[in-house]
């Protein structure tokens, strides 16, 4: 059997390729079935050490000795996989194998897989510095709670990423490819990862996911997070919930979200070594321009300030009965935003 591993990075587009290709029947490929879709918690609970520290499992409070006992279930499941499949082909798919910290991760699933299979090949999606610390920011506010403003404005870290992969999966059998939509087939990441892997798949089966936030919400959502009330965590249902809340904080606002120009040149100017390194490794330049159309934020206060003008914004979201009155500032803010994630729950 060979191997096909999609290793991200993150902010490429893989949630669309996981979902659209773990609900495909193909000929020649096999979607490797693991709990969800994006196989990165699957694999980080089957290779990270140690695994209660993992951020997924650590925030729902997850006990060792539960998630070991897990561990073995689905190692079973995936030598099972290996040693039963009648497809020439395998697909594994998670950002863990390029996400910082979890080098581990990687090098433990490669020693796993590389002996069981006779072919492998790496693909990943490499995002532009500009538009991945743009993107970035909001994910990890999202995502991770993020409550300050990131020194280096969340730079990509490529060669922390990317190296491991050319040292334990060896250079000639990856490819780096730019994510930008005129390098991609028909400007769609899903599309052109299928075409890489010579499956046939039409336009109107691909899975569009796309759940980014406008300035107001992500500005709304940083400052709950910094000063009111930091993300869920310690029990199992923490990550659903914080989903929800910025699932509902989403529908606020238009604005684009981007960082200031002169911020984004001087970090560019910091890093000119690391943004080369992964330049020589695709053989090609990578520098992007800002977005057009994004308001350029430069400092946290900004971020609050917009959160404020946003306060009628937020108590929209609530039945007109629960929306608490009073000043446009911190405190009335966060009162609407308690009472809305509260009734999540």
């Amino acid at each position: 059997m060979k191997v096909i591993i999609h290793a991200g990075m993150q902010k490429t587009g893989s949630t669309s390729i996981q979902k659209t290709f773990a609900r495909l029947n193909m000929p020649d490929h096999l979607y490797l079935p693991l709990e969800y879709p994006n196989h990165s918690n699957t694999l980080a609970l089957m290779f990270q050490e140690p695994v209660e520290e993992y951020h997924r499992f650590a925030r729902e409070g997850r006990s060792r000795e539960d998630l070991l006992k897990d561990r073995q279930s689905w190692l079973e499941r995936f030598e099972r996989t290996l040693s039963t499949s009648n497809k020439e082909n395998l697909i594994i798919s998670g950002e863990v194998l390029t996400g910082l910290p979890y080098e581990e991760t990687t090098k433990n699933f490669a020693d796993f897989i590389l002996p069981k299979v006779s072919e492998v090949r790496v693909i990943t999606y490499v995002r532009p510095p500009v538009s991945y610390m743009n993107s970035g920011f909001i994910q990890s506010v999202k995502g991770a709670g993020l409550s300050s403003f990131p020194k280096n404005l969340m730079w990509p870290k490529y060669r922390g990423r990317m190296k491991r992969l050319i040292s334990l999966f060896r250079k000639k059998n990856l490819e780096f490819v730019k994510f930008n939509r005129d390098n991609l087939k028909d400007g769609n990441v899903v599309l052109d990862f299928a075409d890489r892997i010579g499956v046939d798949l039409p336009a109107d089966k691909v899975a569009i996911s796309n759940e980014s936030l406008s300035l107001e919400a992500l500005s709304v959502l940083f400052t709950y997070r910094k000063f009111a009330k930091e993300r869920p965590s310690g029990f199992v249902g923490a990550t659903q919930q914080n989903v929800q809340l910025h699932r509902k904080i989403s529908q606020i606002g238009s604005q684009k979200f981007g960082f200031a120009p002169d911020l984004v040149s001087k970090v560019l100017e910091r890093k000119q070594a690391d943004l080369k390194w992964m330049e020589r490794q695709m053989g090609e330049p990578l520098l992007d321009a800002p977005p057009s159309g994004s308001t350029g934020i430069e400092d946290e206060d900004q971020l609050i300030a917009i959160a404020i003008e946003n306060l009628p914004a937020v108590q929209a979201l609530l039945p007109e009965d629960q929306r608490i009155d009073g000043p446009a500032n911190l405190e009335t803010l966060f009162a609407n935003l308690e009472r809305l994630e509260a009734g999540l729950s």
